[in-house]
């Protein structure tokens, strides 16, 4: 079992998408017009709470069980007012992360609901299903191959009990290979039965579950699949022969003609020290310049012709900008750049 480079950067959950859902309603009054009522926005469905929850079957909804609390959606009547927080905290709420519109994923005791449902700023407050926290693929994978195994990342609470996780998982026949934890998130890399993963999303402190996914380098795409540049080279022969670029960005590979990277060696027809000209050092230690260079004109000499820039033949004047300290120094009337190049 793999860990994916998520795992070894622990990513928040900015890089995995929590898509949620929830039922239970609640009929409180909304403050939004008809036909502009807010909504729950989930990869599961949308909808509004108080007209009626999405179908879904048994198995998806959440089942009580002794000494476990359910996860709640709770949503405000509209755009969230600091103090509407502070009310539903001081309750006895836990907030967690927000889900559009106006909704956070929420736990609270059981007495708490009915003292938060009577607040006049709640619209809402429903039980997070586990059938919202399955990727919509993924679920059809599993049904498609249940006793394929599937390699998985979950995303958790932040403060979910990762020590009982792990042994409910190993009950149901997962192995787990690695796991991250920071303050929005947790995160348990695994591989389970595909037939077990309704039972795994309804684990309490489980938000989402989503493929563990491989990264692949992909710098050969963007020519080929997304601008189709190699129809031009191959059905006009233009790839930038004779043509000058001129690239103003952090700097180039080394900084040195001599032992510059292979898919640009002998193309540099000149270089400008604009960020550290004293001495003149036009060394890319952000690396942001030598990758825009090499998406530009890296002729793919090292792998082949497979990761050639856009435009293979030309030839480059490079003005490296950052600073030894990081700052990326541009002059007033960029005009200067044009003409230098």
């Amino acid at each position: 079992m793999r860990i994916s480079t998520l795992a070894r950067t622990a990513i928040t959950a900015v890089i995995i998408t929590i898509m949620i859902g929830a039922t239970l309603s609640v009929p409180i009054q909304s403050t939004r017009s008809a036909g502009h009522a807010p909504r729950i926005r989930l990869q599961y469905a949308s909808f509004d709470p108080l007209e009626g929850e999405p179908y879904m079957q048994q198995s998806g909804k959440w089942q009580a069980s002794p000494g476990v609390s359910p996860t709640y959606l709770l949503q405000f009547n509209g755009p969230v007012l600091p103090a509407w927080k502070d009310a539903v905290v001081a309750a006895g709420v836990k907030l967690y992360g927000y889900v559009p519109d106006f909704a956070f994923i929420a736990r609270m005791e059981l007495a708490t609901i009915s003292q938060v449902q009577a607040l006049p700023f709640v619209r809402w407050v429903g039980i997070y299903h586990p059938a919202y926290r399955v990727q919509r693929a993924l679920q059809v994978e599993a049904g498609q191959l249940p006793d394929r195994d599937l390699d998985l990342v979950i995303q958790t609470l932040p403060d979910a009990n990762f020590s009982q996780l792990k042994e409910q998982l190993g009950q149901l026949g997962g192995h787990v290979s690695g796991e991250a934890c920071n303050h929005f998130a947790g995160y348990l890399y695994l591989s389970l039965p595909a037939y077990q993963l309704d039972a795994l999303a309804a684990l309490d402190g489980v938000l989402w579950v989503e493929p563990d996914i491989e990264m692949h380098l992909s710098n050969d795409v963007a020519t080929g699949d997304i601008l189709h540049t190699d129809l031009i080279s191959d059905t006009l022969g233009l790839t930038g022969d004779g043509q000058v670029i001129g690239v103003a960005d952090t700097g180039l590979d080394s900084g040195d003609y001599g032992t510059l990277h292979p898919d640009i060696q002998g193309r540099v027809l000149n270089a400008y020290c604009r960020g550290r000209p004293d001495p003149c050092d036009w060394s890319d230690y952000v690396t942001h310049g030598t990758h825009v260079v090499g998406s530009i004109l890296g002729n793919g000499a090292v792998s082949g012709g497979q990761y050639a820039g856009v435009a293979p033949g030309s030839s480059l004047v490079l003005q490296s900008m950052s600073t030894a300290t990081g700052q990326f120094i541009t002059p007033r009337d960029i005009g200067v750049l044009f003409h230098q190049a």
